[in-house]
Protein backbone atom coordinates (compact mmCIF):
# COMPACT_ATOMS: atom_id res chain seq x y z
CA UNK A 1 0.00 0.00 0.00
CA UNK A 2 2.74 2.05 0.54
CA UNK A 3 4.18 2.04 -2.87
CA UNK A 4 1.10 2.54 -3.99
CA UNK A 5 0.87 5.89 -2.04
CA UNK A 6 4.23 6.60 -3.67
CA UNK A 7 3.22 5.98 -7.23
CA UNK A 8 0.11 8.41 -6.46
CA UNK A 9 1.86 11.44 -4.30
CA UNK A 10 4.48 11.10 -7.63
CA UNK A 11 1.55 11.25 -10.12
CA UNK A 12 2.29 8.25 -12.09
CA UNK A 13 -1.40 7.57 -12.47
CA UNK A 14 -1.58 11.11 -13.81
CA UNK A 15 1.15 9.87 -16.22
CA UNK A 16 -0.69 6.38 -16.81
CA UNK A 17 -4.25 7.99 -17.48
CA UNK A 18 -2.64 10.39 -19.73
CA UNK A 19 -0.62 7.86 -22.00
CA UNK A 20 -3.86 5.32 -21.67
CA UNK A 21 -5.98 8.40 -22.93
CA UNK A 22 -3.86 9.33 -25.99
CA UNK A 23 -3.76 6.06 -27.54
CA UNK A 24 -7.74 5.77 -27.37
CA UNK A 25 -7.95 9.42 -29.22
CA UNK A 26 -4.74 8.61 -31.45
CA UNK A 27 -6.62 5.11 -32.94
CA UNK A 28 -10.46 6.45 -32.69
CA UNK A 29 -9.46 9.66 -34.79
CA UNK A 30 -6.31 8.70 -36.89
CA UNK A 31 -7.37 4.87 -36.94
CA UNK A 32 -3.54 4.00 -36.03
CA UNK A 33 -1.99 3.78 -32.78
CA UNK A 34 0.71 6.09 -32.03
CA UNK A 35 4.78 5.45 -31.91
CA UNK A 36 6.52 4.18 -28.41
CA UNK A 37 8.22 7.31 -29.07
CA UNK A 38 5.15 9.54 -28.96
CA UNK A 39 3.90 7.87 -25.99
CA UNK A 40 7.26 8.10 -24.07
CA UNK A 41 7.52 12.26 -24.83
CA UNK A 42 3.70 12.59 -23.59
CA UNK A 43 4.88 10.50 -20.30
CA UNK A 44 7.83 12.13 -19.72
CA UNK A 45 6.57 15.52 -20.52
CA UNK A 46 3.75 15.43 -18.03
CA UNK A 47 5.83 13.43 -15.01
CA UNK A 48 8.38 15.74 -15.23
CA UNK A 49 5.78 18.80 -15.01
CA UNK A 50 3.66 17.52 -12.30
CA UNK A 51 6.77 17.20 -10.53
CA UNK A 52 8.01 20.65 -11.33
CA UNK A 53 4.54 22.10 -10.48
CA UNK A 54 4.77 20.50 -6.75
CA UNK A 55 7.86 22.08 -6.16
CA UNK A 56 7.18 25.42 -7.20
CA UNK A 57 3.74 25.08 -4.92
CA UNK A 58 6.20 24.33 -2.02
CA UNK A 59 8.28 27.28 -2.64
CA UNK A 60 5.19 29.81 -3.11
CA UNK A 61 3.41 27.83 -0.08
CA UNK A 62 3.32 26.01 2.74
CA UNK A 63 2.29 22.29 1.76
CA UNK A 64 -1.35 21.44 2.66
CA UNK A 65 -2.14 18.17 1.41
CA UNK A 66 -0.07 14.59 1.37
CA UNK A 67 1.48 15.27 -1.83
CA UNK A 68 3.34 18.75 -1.23
CA UNK A 69 4.19 17.12 2.23
CA UNK A 70 5.44 14.25 0.70
CA UNK A 71 7.59 16.53 -1.80
CA UNK A 72 8.72 18.66 1.06
CA UNK A 73 9.95 15.14 2.72
CA UNK A 74 11.73 13.48 -0.02
CA UNK A 75 13.74 15.49 -1.87
CA UNK A 76 16.33 12.86 -3.40
CA UNK A 77 13.29 10.75 -4.43
CA UNK A 78 11.43 13.85 -6.19
CA UNK A 79 14.60 14.92 -7.57
CA UNK A 80 15.27 11.78 -9.30
CA UNK A 81 12.23 11.31 -10.99
CA UNK A 82 12.72 14.59 -12.79
CA UNK A 83 15.98 13.56 -13.80
CA UNK A 84 14.84 10.18 -14.82
CA UNK A 85 11.57 12.18 -16.89
CA UNK A 86 13.88 14.52 -18.33
CA UNK A 87 16.47 12.32 -19.32
CA UNK A 88 13.48 10.46 -21.26
CA UNK A 89 12.19 13.24 -22.87
CA UNK A 90 15.32 14.03 -24.17
CA UNK A 91 16.26 10.31 -25.10
CA UNK A 92 12.88 10.84 -27.66
CA UNK A 93 14.00 13.82 -29.27
CA UNK A 94 15.32 11.59 -31.69
CA UNK A 95 13.06 9.68 -32.39
CA UNK A 96 10.05 12.29 -33.11
CA UNK A 97 8.90 14.11 -36.33
CA UNK A 98 10.45 17.65 -36.80
CA UNK A 99 7.07 19.46 -36.80
CA UNK A 100 5.60 17.69 -33.84
CA UNK A 101 8.93 18.80 -31.86
CA UNK A 102 8.60 22.29 -32.76
CA UNK A 103 4.48 22.15 -31.54
CA UNK A 104 6.08 20.74 -28.39
CA UNK A 105 8.30 23.46 -28.03
CA UNK A 106 5.18 26.15 -28.37
CA UNK A 107 3.78 24.34 -25.92
CA UNK A 108 6.36 24.64 -23.42
CA UNK A 109 6.78 28.16 -23.88
CA UNK A 110 3.04 28.03 -23.06
CA UNK A 111 3.81 26.02 -19.56
CA UNK A 112 6.63 28.68 -18.69
CA UNK A 113 4.56 31.55 -19.23
CA UNK A 114 2.18 29.69 -17.10
CA UNK A 115 4.26 28.94 -13.94
CA UNK A 116 5.35 32.61 -14.46
CA UNK A 117 1.99 33.62 -13.97
CA UNK A 118 1.61 31.49 -10.85
CA UNK A 119 4.93 32.59 -9.52
CA UNK A 120 3.34 36.20 -9.37
CA UNK A 121 -0.34 34.72 -7.68
CA UNK A 122 -1.73 36.20 -10.94
CA UNK A 123 -4.61 32.97 -10.84
CA UNK A 124 -5.73 33.74 -7.70
CA UNK A 125 -7.65 36.40 -8.34
CA UNK A 126 -9.51 34.80 -10.79
CA UNK A 127 -11.93 32.07 -9.74
CA UNK A 128 -10.92 28.58 -11.02
CA UNK A 129 -8.43 30.23 -13.73
CA UNK A 130 -5.49 27.99 -12.40
CA UNK A 131 -7.62 24.75 -12.65
CA UNK A 132 -8.88 25.91 -16.21
CA UNK A 133 -5.16 26.51 -17.72
CA UNK A 134 -3.70 23.58 -16.30
CA UNK A 135 -6.76 21.08 -17.52
CA UNK A 136 -6.03 23.08 -20.90
CA UNK A 137 -2.79 22.90 -21.29
CA UNK A 138 -3.14 19.19 -20.35
CA UNK A 139 -5.27 18.34 -23.04
CA UNK A 140 -3.24 20.53 -25.47
CA UNK A 141 -0.18 17.77 -24.53
CA UNK A 142 -2.17 15.03 -24.77
CA UNK A 143 -3.78 16.32 -29.01
CA UNK A 144 0.06 17.57 -29.91
CA UNK A 145 0.61 15.00 -31.79
CA UNK A 146 -3.31 14.17 -33.21
CA UNK A 147 -3.23 17.50 -34.29
CA UNK A 148 -0.04 17.17 -36.02
CA UNK A 149 -1.23 14.56 -37.81
CA UNK A 150 -4.44 15.48 -39.05
CA UNK A 151 -2.75 18.87 -39.94
CA UNK A 152 -5.02 21.20 -38.98
CA UNK A 153 -8.84 20.84 -36.52
CA UNK A 154 -11.24 18.75 -37.52
CA UNK A 155 -14.61 19.19 -35.67
CA UNK A 156 -14.14 15.80 -34.09
CA UNK A 157 -11.15 16.31 -32.76
CA UNK A 158 -11.66 19.56 -31.46
CA UNK A 159 -15.14 17.92 -29.97
CA UNK A 160 -13.05 15.55 -28.28
CA UNK A 161 -10.03 17.94 -27.53
CA UNK A 162 -13.01 20.05 -25.57
CA UNK A 163 -14.65 16.85 -23.60
CA UNK A 164 -10.96 16.30 -22.66
CA UNK A 165 -10.58 19.77 -21.45
CA UNK A 166 -13.79 19.69 -19.43
CA UNK A 167 -13.04 16.45 -17.67
CA UNK A 168 -9.80 17.13 -16.61
CA UNK A 169 -10.91 21.18 -15.94
CA UNK A 170 -13.65 18.48 -13.48
CA UNK A 171 -10.72 16.82 -11.88
CA UNK A 172 -8.44 19.70 -10.80
CA UNK A 173 -11.58 21.44 -9.67
CA UNK A 174 -12.93 18.78 -7.62
CA UNK A 175 -9.67 18.71 -5.00
CA UNK A 176 -9.87 22.36 -5.01
CA UNK A 177 -13.34 23.60 -3.90
CA UNK A 178 -16.63 22.32 -3.96
CA UNK A 179 -19.45 25.39 -4.81
CA UNK A 180 -21.77 26.28 -7.21
CA UNK A 181 -19.20 26.53 -9.92
CA UNK A 182 -18.21 22.96 -9.65
CA UNK A 183 -21.91 22.01 -9.97
CA UNK A 184 -21.92 23.98 -13.37
CA UNK A 185 -19.18 22.61 -15.08
CA UNK A 186 -20.45 19.25 -14.25
CA UNK A 187 -24.27 20.46 -16.04
CA UNK A 188 -22.20 21.64 -18.63
CA UNK A 189 -19.91 18.39 -19.12
CA UNK A 190 -22.62 15.94 -19.01
CA UNK A 191 -24.80 17.98 -21.76
CA UNK A 192 -21.44 18.41 -23.61
CA UNK A 193 -21.06 14.81 -24.02
CA UNK A 194 -24.03 14.14 -24.45
CA UNK A 195 -23.80 16.24 -27.33
CA UNK A 196 -20.84 14.35 -28.87
CA UNK A 197 -22.00 11.23 -28.33
CA UNK A 198 -24.77 12.28 -30.73
CA UNK A 199 -22.61 13.76 -33.02
CA UNK A 200 -20.07 10.93 -33.40
CA UNK A 201 -23.07 8.55 -33.72
CA UNK A 202 -20.74 6.01 -31.84
CA UNK A 203 -21.45 6.11 -28.01
CA UNK A 204 -18.10 3.46 -27.51
CA UNK A 205 -16.27 6.78 -28.41
CA UNK A 206 -17.53 8.69 -25.54
CA UNK A 207 -18.09 5.49 -22.80
CA UNK A 208 -14.29 6.54 -21.46
CA UNK A 209 -15.05 10.47 -20.99
CA UNK A 210 -18.24 9.29 -19.60
CA UNK A 211 -16.93 7.21 -17.09
CA UNK A 212 -14.34 9.89 -16.18
CA UNK A 213 -17.11 11.95 -15.79
CA UNK A 214 -19.82 9.67 -13.81
CA UNK A 215 -16.80 8.81 -11.22
CA UNK A 216 -15.74 12.27 -10.47
CA UNK A 217 -19.31 13.25 -9.47
CA UNK A 218 -20.25 10.03 -7.51
CA UNK A 219 -16.58 10.85 -5.54
CA UNK A 220 -17.83 14.70 -5.44
CA UNK A 221 -21.08 13.58 -3.69
CA UNK A 222 -19.56 10.85 -1.80
CA UNK A 223 -17.16 13.11 0.01
CA UNK A 224 -13.47 13.47 -0.81
CA UNK A 225 -10.23 12.27 0.53
CA UNK A 226 -6.33 10.56 0.27
CA UNK A 227 -8.60 7.49 -1.22
CA UNK A 228 -10.69 9.99 -3.41
CA UNK A 229 -8.02 11.33 -5.14
CA UNK A 230 -6.71 8.09 -5.97
CA UNK A 231 -9.49 6.83 -7.54
CA UNK A 232 -9.93 10.19 -9.59
CA UNK A 233 -6.80 9.89 -11.01
CA UNK A 234 -7.52 6.05 -11.77
CA UNK A 235 -10.78 7.35 -13.80
CA UNK A 236 -8.71 8.53 -16.13
CA UNK A 237 -7.94 4.71 -17.16
CA UNK A 238 -11.22 4.34 -18.63
CA UNK A 239 -9.95 3.98 -22.16
CA UNK A 240 -9.25 0.61 -21.44
CA UNK A 241 -12.70 0.00 -21.71
CA UNK A 242 -12.23 1.21 -25.11
CA UNK A 243 -9.72 -0.40 -25.81
CA UNK A 244 -10.59 -3.85 -24.64
CA UNK A 245 -13.77 -3.22 -26.65
CA UNK A 246 -11.71 -3.10 -30.05
CA UNK A 247 -9.97 -6.54 -29.10
CA UNK A 248 -13.33 -8.41 -28.27
CA UNK A 249 -15.48 -6.68 -30.93
CA UNK A 250 -12.41 -8.15 -33.50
Amino acid sequence: MRYIKWAHFLSLDVVLGAVLFQSFLYKSLLDQWPSMAILCALAAAVGFIYVMDRWLDNRLYSPEDERHVFFKTHPRQTAAWAIFWMLLGMGTLFYLPIYLIQFSCILGLFMLVYWWAWSQSWFTSVHGLKEFCTAFLYAAGIFAPIFVQLEGCTKPAVFCFLALHLIAFQNLYLFTRVDDLLRWLEIFTGLFLTFLAIYLQDFMLVVPFFVTFGIHVVLRVRGLGLRSSLIAEMAFFSPLLYLMYGIISK
